[in-house]
């Protein structure tokens, strides 16, 4: 072992795994809803996904590879991990918020839905109006609690 590289436990690299297979499964899920309605919550959700990912396979291929074990910074480690947990801790809570604006049910009855995906314009009303499926708002709570399983994995790996 390198001198500058901290000795981790043997279930740190099954940890980073379960960040990575999450993180993945939250880009589907976010690429999904911004597909449909593009909301930042859904923008920042991919963005954690999308760094996580990045974060994971620096810490792998630096502590458990001897070629790339020069770039291991454990500052660096440090604070791409306090990144990650102020980001998932942001992105849990952007999303759910999000979500809990859908409360009131409606009805699509006199408007006029231009097929993009589920906005519809009212044709006396020129302000936008969003209209989700109940899939589409089980899946942002999906993602949401997703998001909360991802940053409570990443305390455990905390250096």
């Amino acid at each position: 072992m390198e001198p500058h590289v901290l000795a981790l436990p043997k279930w740190v690299p099954i940890v980073r795994i379960v960040q990575a297979v999450l993180a993945i499964i939250i880009l589907g899920t976010s690429a999904y809803g911004i597909y449909w309605i593009q909301y930042s919550s859904w923008s920042f959700a991919l963005f954690c996904s999308l760094a996580t990912l990045v974060i994971v396979v620096y810490n792998l291929l630096t502590t458990f590879i001897p070629a790339c074990k020069a770039a291991y910074n454990y500052w660096a480690v440090l604070g791409l991990e306090i990144f990650g947990v102020i980001f998932w801790l942001s992105s849990m809570a952007a999303l759910a918020a999000t979500r809990a604006t859908f409360k009131y049910p409606t009805q699509i009855n006199g408007c006029v839905n231009y097929g993009s995906g589920g906005i519809c314009y009212k044709r006396s009303v020129i302000q936008k109006r969003d209209v989700a499926t109940n899939a589409y708002l089980a899946m942002m709570s999906a993602t949401a609690g997703l998001s909360a399983i991802e940053w409570y994995v990443e305390y455990p790996t905390q250096p």
